[in-house]
């Protein structure tokens, strides 16, 4: 790949990662990926206070949050916004907010960023390829000059952008799908539904 081309896929991928990172932590902003999924199997999207949800989707709310930090801040928000406007606050979410009161749940503990870098390495590097018909990765054995990849691209991209704190070395190029097999399937569904494919253009180097 000549110069000027590798410029172009960097230049790329410095365009969409700048955005996805906060400017006060030079960090990427977090993606609650079981928050999301809540919202999405619940409709939760269309649903503005508790009495459209059923016991059972009441039930998953609850034990979500129990869980999960930002399902628990999302039920939290549910039932601020039901009582400021005076609607009923259902038997199990009463009972939710009797245990956390009396100190036998708390929120769980905020996880790291961890996930979210994975996906945004994986998704970005997905479409790279996709969009400038490139390798996504390459074997440790493999010479940048001659067998340049997508996640290449993204990590010189990170180096470049201004207070970005977000770093990948190229030891954890290749192993980024292989090391996290959940971002992994979160990932190929989101290419799917969002490309209309999950498969890689061209196969490792």
């Amino acid at each position: 790949m000549q110069q000027d081309e590798k410029d172009k896929v960097v230049n790329f991928a410095i365009e969409k990662l700048t955005g996805l990172i906060e400017p006060k932590t030079g960090k990427f902003a977090p993606i609650f990926f079981k928050r999301s999924n809540l919202i999405k199997t619940l409709g939760l999207g269309e649903r503005s206070n508790f009495i459209e949800l059923s016991p059972k989707q009441l039930a998953q709310f609850i034990n979500a949050a129990k869980a999960d930090a930002g399902c628990w801040d999302l039920l939290i928000s549910y039932i601020a916004a039901d009582y400021s406007e005076g609607e009923e606050i259902p038997v199990k979410v009463i009972n939710f907010c009797l245990e956390h009161t009396i100190g036998l749940i708390e929120r769980p503990a905020s996880k790291g960023s961890k996930n979210t870098r994975d996906f945004i390495f994986l998704f970005l590097a997905e479409v790279i390829s996709s969009k400038f018909k490139m390798n996504f990765s390459r074997n440790d054995e493999s010479d940048i000059a001659t067998h340049y990849s997508a996640l290449d691209a993204i990590a010189e991209a990170l180096v470049k952008i201004e207070h970005c704190k977000e770093k990948m070395q190229f030891s954890s190029l290749s192993r980024i799908r292989s090391k996290n097999a959940y971002v992994k399937q979160i990932v190929d569904n989101t290419v799917k539904s969002k490309i209309g494919h999950t498969k890689r253009n061209a196969k490792l180097v």
